[in-house]
């Protein structure tokens, strides 16, 4: 199975929004939940719930309803902080009488990801790193459908018409952090890598 970023998501009753993030487990190389955009809201849903995918649609064995009963992968709490509002630049009278300077109240919007501490957020554009320096971004990953483990990275590399894509083996993969995924070959070995062209019964689901 393929996961590509960004992909229609279709439950048992019909279309239920969109892919806008994976979470990964990145010692285990692992992929634990799709993030749906259904109804306005990013939710968690387990990668257990995918009966399959291509390019374009990652299906679910679910329904819509059941999305939404799933954890929120972002949170927004609003915050209210005192602050001081003059009316005038002094204390004094007006042609309304007496007045002082107020007190308002205004709010501000601080937002949560909900992403357990020992995994990472992962979408389209995430870069990738050789031993000497950025080579290009992820745009999918393979993953095997019993265990979810991802078996391989599909490196974007190259710019405007040069791009093509190029297939990692995940044993290649040194570390995976805030910044990109690490690997151990030069910029040379990648290039000399084959592209992707891997013949599967479903394509990718598409990342973010």
């Amino acid at each position: 199975m393929d996961i590509s970023l960004n992909a229609e998501v279709q439950c048992n009753d019909g279309k239920a929004g969109h892919v806008t993030h994976v979470i990964l487990h990145p010692i285990k190389d692992e992929l634990t939940h799709i993030i749906v955009h259904h109804h306005g809201q990013d939710y968690k849903v387990p990668v257990s719930w995918i009966l399959d995918a291509d390019s374009e649609i990652v299906r679910l064995d679910c329904w819509g309803k059941d999305i939404a009963k799933q954890p929120r992968f972002i949170d927004t709490e609003y915050i209210r902080a005192p602050v001081e509002v003059e009316d005038m630049a002094v204390t004094g009278y007006s042609l309304m009488g007496y007045y002082m300077p107020y007190v308002t109240t205004e709010t501000y919007a601080v937002k949560h990801e909900h992403i357990p501490a020992d995994e990472l957020e992962f979408t389209r554009g995430t870069l990738v790193f050789t031993k000497e320096g950025r080579a290009g971004h992820v745009d999918e990953l393979v993953v095997d459908p019993e265990t979810y483990h991802i078996t391989h990275i599909v490196l974007r590399e190259g710019h405007l018409w040069g791009k093509k894509d190029v297939l990692i083996g995940v044993e290649h993969i040194q570390y995976i952090d805030n910044e990109g995924v690490h690997i151990n070959l030069t910029k040379d070995e990648v290039a000399a890598l084959p592209t992707f062209t891997i013949k599967r019964q479903f394509k990718p689901i598409p990342l973010p």
